[in-house]
């Protein structure tokens, strides 16, 4: 899980039995295309807020193993709550996250074939 996502994703996730690897815990600062490199070295999915991602795999080929784009402005309530709100969604799609980049909201999901 990318820096950029909070503490309670974190929590919520391993509460639910799911292994987390969090980039502030074991790679803080990481550069973008070094943390997709390991979640292809690692098959893991990368959860982000950070668009940026697209354009490292579509607009500079970059590899990629699956990432999940949190919208996470689009989640109503408190942290708490949208933490088990985007884990939710996070198991609901499970199966269709590994080879895609997918762009995740409460309602709506966008999903792109990676190269």
């Amino acid at each position: 899980m990318d820096e950029c996502l909070g503490r309670r994703i974190v929590v919520a996730l391993r509460d639910k039995g799911h292994d987390v690897d969090w980039v502030r815990e074991s790679k803080g600062g990481a550069a973008d295309e070094d943390l997709l490199a390991w979640s292809v070295r690692d098959r893991r999915v990368l959860l982000t807020a950070d668009f940026d991602y697209g354009d490292l795999i579509f607009g500079q080929g970059k590899s990629a193993y699956a990432v999940v784009i949190l919208r996470l402005s689009e989640f109503q309530g408190s942290w708490a709550e949208v933490a088990i709100a985007v884990v939710d969604r996070l198991e609901a799609m499970q199966s269709k996250l590994i080879g895609n980049l997918t762009v995740l909201g409460p309602s709506r999901i966008k999903t792109r074939a990676l190269p």
